[in-house]
């Protein structure tokens, strides 16, 4: 719960001074991630049309679910994986441009999975590309800045980190394909 609050109080930190400037600032936390006590900021300059740039960061935990969609195993019930560190480029194109409503995402980035079974860790890292369709909700349509909701898809393809691994009597692998869905809540100054 710490995490969450913390993060929290980053992105009202951001809030408050990107106010102040001047700038096509986007702000954002994920929802989902929130949900299961990992931390994922975005942070997106748009551009005149059509296009937003931006850098995600994140960490937090893999179970449940996300854990077997992201890794194969024999048994990884036994395994506890967290991901300490995710950080990405993005590029956004919108369909529209007002930047809202439907877009598709690239996002290339780097990433490390820690994985403890009993008094043993390993540390994984890879590099991924993740390819989404989204749409982006203002709050308030006829206003440029304000809030906004983001939901997207997209599938995550992993290089250079594949492979199989081996800790205490379990073996794992991570999947070179996996779903990505996100729900994102947003700033934009």
């Amino acid at each position: 719960m710490m995490k969450q609050t913390v993060s929290f109080l980053v992105f009202c930190a951001c809030l408050q001074f990107v106010r102040a400037q001047s700038t096509r600032l986007n702000v954002e936390i994920s929802v989902n991630d929130l949900a299961i006590g990992a931390v994922g900021l975005g942070f997106f300059w748009d551009t005149e049309r059509h296009w937003s740039l931006g850098v995600g960061l994140g960490n937090g935990p893999i179970d449940g679910i996300a854990k077997e969609l992201v890794f194969n195993g024999d048994n990884l019930d036994a395994l506890d994986i967290d991901l300490p560190f995710i950080v990405g480029l993005n590029a956004r194109y919108f369909f529209r441009p007002e930047q809202n409503g439907f877009y598709t995402q690239l996002a290339l980035g780097n990433e490390i999975f820690r994985v403890r079974a009993g008094d043993e860790v390993q540390s994984n890292p890879n590099q991924f590309a993740v390819l989404s369709l989204g749409y982006l909700w203002k709050f308030k349509r006829e206003q440029a800045t304000g809030w906004y909701l983001n939901g997207r898809i997209g599938a995550n393809v992993v290089w250079n980190g594949g492979g199989s691994y081996q800790i205490g009597n379990t073996s794992y692998e991570l999947r070179p394909l996996f779903p990505n869905p996100a729900l994102v809540l947003g700033y934009r100054f």
